[in-house]
């Protein structure tokens, strides 16, 4: 598929290929059974690396590939993944962190937030004496 948005992945629309990597992150509304039947659909179509994510109990499990199963990672703290080059973060009784291969960490949502808003910040300050800047540009290229 050509680059750029792709929405969910479905497997169906896509020759039958599994994704390489799966990230599943735990929510209220999951079920034992639901996330059994999703690991052993991944483990059977040759998913090469899965991590289940838990952000209540601050737990990562991850997995590879490995003699056509996947296979416990241990320990996952300090672990990189192989396919996306991205760390892992996992500290008893602390957020799970990830950080991008150039190791800057991922941001939460509440981070991407703040810093938007900070942004937005700034840009209201400026915003009034860019306009003026900018009238008087044009008001004395104008005449």
């Amino acid at each position: 598929r050509p680059k750029g948005y792709r929405g969910p992945y479905l497997q169906w629309l896509e020759d039958n290929i599994a994704p390489q990597v799966v990230f599943e992150v735990l929510s209220p509304g999951n079920r034992a059974g639901e996330m059994t039947r999703k690991y052993e659909f991944y483990n059977t179509y040759g998913v090469q690396e899965y991590y289940l994510i838990d952000p209540d109990t601050f737990t990562v499990d991850g997995r590879t590939q490995r003699a056509g199963v996947l296979k416990a990672v241990e320990p996952i703290d300090g672990w990189t993944s192989p396919l996306l080059g991205i760390r892992f973060q996992v500290s008893q009784g602390e957020q799970v962190k990830l950080f991008q291969p150039d190791g800057l960490p991922f941001l939460t949502y509440s981070e991407v937030v703040a810093e938007w808003m900070i942004h937005a910040s700034w840009l209201s300050d400026w915003q009034p004496n860019c306009v003026n800047w900018a009238s008087t540009q044009v008001s004395s290229k104008m005449y």
